[in-house]
């Protein structure tokens, strides 16, 4: 089931067709720790960069 994401700001969107993560991982940053955001990983050939903003 794909599903979609992006970086903090939201100037770079993906989408990644995979199953959802079944384990994750927490991130060490302050935006992170305050958030409560997790991570994964994937395979490069299920990852799909579908924006990137330059400016």
């Amino acid at each position: 089931m794909p599903y979609t994401g992006s970086c903090h700001c939201g100037a770079v969107t993906f989408t990644v067709a995979a199953d959802a993560p079944s384990e994750a991982m927490t991130c060490n940053c302050s935006h992170c720790r305050r958030k409560g955001f997790m991570l994964t990983f994937v395979p490069a050939d299920q990852f799909t960069s579908t924006a990137a903003r330059t400016s």
